[in-house]
Order: C-alpha cells, then sequence, then structure tokens
C-alpha cells in the first residue's frame, strides 16, 4: 500500500509556514480589497520585524538589541510606515559581544503627512547581518515619552517569529 504524503512534506517547516502564511495574507489582501504593498528590501541576514505601533510627537520609538558573546554583531536598525516604506535606518553598528546598541525614532522627525489624529503608525525591524550567531532573546521596540521618559510600551523579541533572508 502507497503511503501519502501530507501536504507540505519535503518542505523544510519554516519554509511551508512562510508560505502558507504568504498564500494567506494573498488571499486576505484580495477579499479586502488591498492589491499591493510597496515594501522596501531589508538588509540581508537574520531579522526580527516588530508590529505596528502609534507614537505621537511627544513620543520616542526605541529598537535596541543585545550581541551575544563569543563575537561581535552586525546590526542594522529600520523603522517603516504603514505602507512598508522605509523612515529611516540606522549605519550598520558593530556592537561587542555583551554590549547593547540602540536606535532612536523620535515622533517629531516623523514627517507630518504620516500622522492622522496627531500619531503615526510606524514598526520596527531589527537585522542581524550574516555572519552574526543567533541571538537568544535580545530585542526590544520601546515607546517612551521624550518629556518624561515614562515608558508607554515594550515588546520583546520573544514574542515575535524570527525570519531569514
Amino acid at each position: 500500500m502507497k503511503k501519502k504524503k501530507a501536504i507540505g512534506a519535503g518542505f523544510s517547516p519554516k519554509v511551508f509556514l512562510i508560505t502558507l502564511s504568504l498564500a494567506a495574507l494573498a488571499i486576505m489582501s484580495v477579499a479586502s480589497g488591498v492589491f499591493a504593498i510597496d515594501l522596501q528590501p531589508l538588509p540581508p541576514g537574520d531579522f526580527y520585524p516588530f508590529g505596528m505601533v502609534g507614537i505621537t510627537a511627544t513620543d520616542t520609538a526605541r529598537l535596541s538589541a543585545v550581541c551575544v558573546p563569543p563575537q561581535p554583531c552586525n546590526v542594522v536598525f529600520s523603522f517603516y510606515d504603514q505602507a512598508g516604506k522605509l523612515i529611516t535606518q540606522s549605519d550598520t553598528m558593530t556592537v561587542a559581544p555583551g554590549a547593547a546598541a540602540f536606535y532612536d525614532l523620535s515622533g517629531d522627525a516623523i514627517p507630518t503627512s504620516l500622522m492622522s489624529g496627531g500619531k503615526a503608525q510606524v514598526r520596527g525591524v531589527v537585522t542581524f547581518l550574516p555572519g552574526t550567531l543567533e541571538p537568544p532573546d535580545p530585542c526590544l521596540l520601546e515607546v517612551f515619552d521624550k518629556g518624561t521618559g515614562k515608558t508607554s510600551l515594550v515588546v520583546s523579541r520573544s514574542s515575535l517569529h524570527h525570519f531569514r533572508s
């Protein structure tokens, strides 16, 4: 008797999940009337995308990453608008083992065309460039008030999915 293969057999779980997710996104996009998203290319490497957050002109969104020993890490921080267009991106930062780096997006630096009701929707991406060891849980997105320093939101990488480009 011939054995039947499961759907997705022959693909790695990561490839199968990404393919399935993209198919679902395509179906939902057509059903909702959204037909195209102008995504900017990410630097090559392991990247950690955060979900959309709203920030006002008095807020700052901060991406941070910790470099896990034994070797230095090369990291790039990026912020995108709700249409997937790049707002700002750091230069490549070389971070020593055990050290951390961060990159800020000040709310008052966001183009007014992206503000709606006094708030802009942005998302952050932390990219570890090729040659960097797989980090265990080093990425955070924080939103805080510039005047008071009070944090209103912290999202850790442990709640995110990891992708490799």
